[in-house]
């Protein structure tokens, strides 16, 4: 059985030219759950995302990704697949951070991520 690769898109592109920024401003989990950079909307000053061989770096932290693809759906994201496991870990991060709201996407990705930790 071949494993399924997770999908997570990140909005890190120059939105009047496509150009990499080496910051995003969004996430997308494969359409399930839309993430938006906490109080400075898509077009703040975003976060700082570093991509260098197989694996990018956001909050201090580094993710290892199998594939990628620039300009995915528009000229202002990038794609990445990670192994499930990966994503998952990403996600926690993400959520962990605090740097992020839902904007979108699935109710029980939204109310797990708005959810604070358990104490």
């Amino acid at each position: 059985m071949k494993l399924r690769l997770s999908r997570i898109d990140f909005a890190c592109n120059d939105p009047d030219n496509g150009d990499w920024a080496g910051r995003v401003h969004a996430i997308d989990y494969g359409g399930n759950l839309s993430l938006e950079e906490r109080g400075m909307g898509v077009f703040g000053r975003g976060l700082k995302l570093t991509v260098e061989q197989g694996r990018l770096r956001i909050h201090r932290r580094w993710f290892v990704f199998q594939k990628s693809k620039s300009w995915y759906g528009n000229w202002c994201w990038d794609a990445f697949w990670f192994h499930p496991r990966e994503a998952k870990r990403l996600l926690r991060h993400l959520k962990a951070s605090g740097h992020w709201h839902v904007d979108g996407g699935l109710v029980k990705l939204g109310d797990w991520f708005e959810r604070a930790a358990a104490k």
